[in-house]
């Protein structure tokens, strides 16, 4: 009897949550020193949750950047004198131009890093 009850209970648990990962390449636009990049979305329940950007510059340094995504995506790390946002149009998680804008907390400066997703692959 007891045996039955815990396969009830196992049974009567919800499913696993859907997660995906969606993984574009980007191609730079006008305005930006960064010659190749990746855009790596998670999503958990259609919700996206996070963002990883991985870019390459021209001096072949890789620069990573890990976003928290809640309506925005920001990646805000104590100590850094920057504050960084991901910009997505028209939208997460199919996005068609995306823009890295960077700004100091010290100062007026503003950088936006403009690129064009392609090739991207959605994997569950």
């Amino acid at each position: 009897m007891v045996r039955h009850l815990m396969w009830a209970g196992v049974l009567a648990a919800p499913w696993p949550a859907a997660a995906a990962v969606t993984e574009c390449s980007l191609a730079p636009g006008g305005g930006t020193s960064l010659v190749s990049s990746v855009l790596r979305i998670y999503a958990h329940d259609v919700a996206v949750h996070s963002a990883f950007l991985e870019t390459r510059t021209g001096y072949g340094d890789d620069l990573p950047y890990v976003f928290i995504c809640d309506g925005a995506c920001r990646m805000d790390m104590a100590g850094d004198d920057y504050v960084y946002a991901l910009e997505v149009a028209p939208g997460l998680p199919e996005p068609e131009r995306v823009s890295l804008v960077t700004r100091a907390r010290a100062d007026d400066f503003a950088a936006v890093d403009r690129f064009a997703a392609r090739a991207c692959v959605r994997r569950p």
